[in-house]
């Protein structure tokens, strides 16, 4: 996309053709901005979607366990009611033993150990007493053996309840499980949700360049189809190619090198139309040949750009922190017409540099001294 602004930018007579061919690339660039932008758009939904449907479930499993924690509770009261009637009936057992016994040592002690059966005036109601006394010993164990059943239903439903309060607290543990997972899936949808959100944002941004990238492209082929309906209509010149060996625009290490480059980590190709060389920041640029400058400004992209007609070649200047020169002014082979500036944080401090011959783009290496 940058370097179809600098290839309509250096020549007035480019073949329209072709910058019609650069401007359907863009447009088509523009398309597949916008169908990513939808993909994403389609995902976020998804996500969001996802994101109420997992708080929709943790809000029934907070229910759930505020129910469970209800029922805990009650079997929790219910089991203490139940450790409450069992000492009941253990110290009604004691009693009834008690009683058994004191009743068995009446019945089956001989005078003068039996106090009772010592004053009695004779056998029959000594037989009477004898009866009394086994009536009381048979009524208590009934009632003792009644009261032992009573107590072992109390423990064996207490058991019962025991067992249920660990299947609750069980089930809960296990609820309690699914909602942290839930909270983990919450978090990592969320976290999607946000960087699908950033870089909806960035392709937003592209999508507003190339749209304006469209716009300017249309206005500068518009410019040049008239420019060259003027220059029909005007003498013609003999435009010349470039010859011989040029010096360089600045002292420095070529970085990036002319032709097709392949991004090492995405596998993307871009083409670079010329070269681009590291240098100190602030170094001076120097024009490579006699010319008039024909564009002096901001190109998207490349930054501040100076353009030179060399008379029917150009050479093309980017990156500039300065720029010494304006359109139309004439320059010299080595006239200093601006500074090197910052392309990026990330590239550094660097001049783009091109040659083009009739609008193409050719390797400035093969004419630099």
């Amino acid at each position: 996309m940058k370097a179809l602004l600098i290839f309509i930018l250096c020549t007035e007579v480019a073949d329209i053709e072709t910058s019609r061919r650069q401007l359907e690339r863009l447009k088509k660039e523009f398309q597949e901005t916008k169908q990513k932008i939808a993909q994403m758009e389609t995902r976020m939904k998804s996500a969001e979607e996802e994101i109420v449907r997992i708080t929709k479930k943790e809000d029934e499993i907070m229910r759930f366990i505020e129910k469970l924690n209800r029922d805990m509770a009650s079997i929790q009261n219910e089991i203490a009611k139940l450790e409450v009637q069992i000492k009941q009936k253990e110290e009604e057992l004691y009693e009834r033993a008690d009683r058994i016994k004191f009743s068995l040592n009446l019945l089956y002690q001989t005078p003068p150990e039996n106090q009772i059966l010592k004053y009695l005036p004779s056998d029959e109601e000594e037989k009477e007493v004898f009866y009394l006394l086994d009536y009381v010993i048979k009524s208590e164990k009934r009632e003792r053996d009644r009261a032992l059943q009573i107590y072992n239903e109390l423990k064996a439903y207490r058991d019962l309840r025991n067992e249920n309060l660990e299947f609750v607290q069980a089930m809960k543990d296990e609820v309690v499980d699914q909602k942290k997972n839930l909270e983990y899936l919450k978090v990592q949808k969320e976290q999607l949700l946000a960087s699908l959100k950033q870089r909806k944002l960035m392709e937003e941004k592209r999508l507003a360049d190339l749209e304006k990238a469209i716009k300017e492209m249309e206005a500068l082929i518009t410019r040049l189809e008239k420019e060259q309906e003027r220059k029909r209509r005007e003498e013609r010149v003999v435009a010349k190619s470039p010859k011989g060996k040029y010096p360089w625009p600045v002292k420095g290490r070529v970085v990036m090198e002319y032709g097709t480059i392949v991004n090492p980590k995405y596998g993307t190709k871009i083409f670079n139309p010329g070269i681009d060389i590291e240098a100190t920041p602030g170094s001076s640029v120097l024009a490579i040949d006699d010319g008039v400058v024909i564009f002096t400004g901001t190109v998207t992209g490349y930054g501040n750009t100076v353009i030179i007609d060399h008379g029917g070649f150009f050479s093309v200047y980017s990156y500039l922190y300065r720029m010494d020169v304006s359109t139309g002014s004439k320059v010299l082979r080595g006239q200093v017409i601006g500074s090197v500036g910052t392309s990026d944080h990330y590239f550094g401090s660097r001049l783009h540099f091109e040659i083009r011959d009739r609008g193409k783009a050719v390797n400035p290496l093969l004419y630099l001294d």
